[in-house]
């Protein structure tokens, strides 16, 4: 930021360095970071006072991402004599949401310093849903923004990268957008291809898929089980066994006859069979109700940070207003107190005027 008092002078940086540095040694470092086409000269104010000029807003930019340098063993940070406080106009932001929502999601991108709802003109107590913020803009805000997962909010301001609200490219908008976006993983770039369902790892599209939600997964996968099961209980099933008696064999008659055997192990693997299925679909059950419950308990955590941080975040900006109002009230003793100096002062200078006319009358 510029120093308080100092004329603000874009692409220009001012810094004190070491004593018997030369503006030679501050070009040799320099060079060495940009070309001679990026930066206009340096200047010697004498005193160790030297400005480092910039003809183009890369360089700037780059410079003012990493402004130290180190001369004589000595590490000095250049002071950037120029503004980074941009107006940003906010568009398709709601009026009944907060403007914390807002503030927090262009406190990723620099110091927020104040926020403004405009209101129509020639009728002052209407808001147009256009929001005017004043920020210190460390990196550009890309353009739209989603906030709160619900608003798609449109930025303004100089300088500014439209992107496309389709594709999120950059160098159109969405009525002219050419992008390809594949039919099966919904991702633009590319027309088609085949990868899994990210919710269920099925063999179909995202938007095919029945599934919403974690519980409705963990059901799918004990659903899944429950067939497993099923199928192999049947492969694994006992068959009854069939002999065939000959005459000779035969207890009652001449003909052969036809006798059904059931041995008593095959009776025990079919009780230890439906043992086992029962075991199963308890176990898929259990981790079903384990998965809807985990569920919950993140629903109900991720509730209660949003709660914290919401106000955490109210906490902040009364302080930040407690703090305005003592430093405006300051300003204002420190005000009266030199008013009061300056009028003790005139009322002495006028005290003494008249002492020295007094004085003048009384001599012969």
């Amino acid at each position: 930021m510029a120093r308080q008092g100092a004329r603000l002078r874009q692409y220009t940086f001012f810094a004190r360095l070491p004593r018997g540095v030369t503006n030679v040694d501050l070009v040799k470092l320099l060079v060495q970071r940009f070309t001679k086409s990026e930066f206009s000269g340096v200047q010697d104010f004498s005193a160790g006072r030297f400005e480092v000029v910039f003809k183009t807003k890369d360089a700037d930019d780059r410079f003012l991402a990493d402004p130290a340098v180190e001369l004589r063993g000595e590490q000095v940070r250049f002071e950037y004599r120029g503004s980074r406080v941009k107006i940003v106009r906010v568009f398709n932001y709601p009026l009944e949401e907060q403007d914390v929502d807002l503030r927090r999601v262009l406190g990723g991108y620099g110091s927020v310093h104040a926020m403004q709802r405009e209101t129509i003109a020639g009728f002052t107590d209407f808001l147009s849903g256009t929001m005017r913020v004043r920020m210190d803009m460390v990196r550009p805000v890309p353009n739209p923004v989603k906030i709160l997962d619900r608003y798609v909010a449109h930025f303004e301001y100089e300088g500014v990268v439209h992107q496309c609200v389709r594709c999120g490219g950059t160098g159109h908008y969405a009525a002219a957008c050419a992008t390809p976006k594949c039919s099966c993983c919904e991702q633009f770039g590319h027309e088609s291809c085949e990868p899994p369902c990210p919710q269920c790892q099925g063999n179909h599209a995202r938007y095919e898929c029945h599934v919403r939600s974690f519980a409705a997964a963990v059901a799918g996968r004990a659903a899944t089980s429950v067939a497993e099961t099923l199928c192999r209980t049947r492969r694994s099933a006992p068959t009854p066994k069939c002999e065939r008696r000959g005459r000779n064999q035969s207890a009652e008659g001449d003909d052969d006859t036809i006798v059904i055997l059931s041995p008593l192990e095959d009776e025990n693997s079919s009780s230890g069979i439906e043992t086992t299925r029962k075991k199963d679909l308890e176990v898929d059950h259990e981790f079903l109700l384990k998965g809807m419950k985990h569920e919950v308990e993140m629903q109900r955590r991720e509730h209660a940070i949003e709660t914290r941080w919401l106000a955490l975040e109210e906490s902040r900006l009364e302080w930040d207003k407690q703090r305005t109002l003592l430093e405006q009230q300051a300003r204002y003793e420190e005000r009266r107190r030199q008013l009061e100096r300056e009028e003790e002062e005139r009322r002495a200078r006028a005290e003494e005027r008249r002492t020295y006319a007094a004085e003048q009358q009384g001599r012969p």
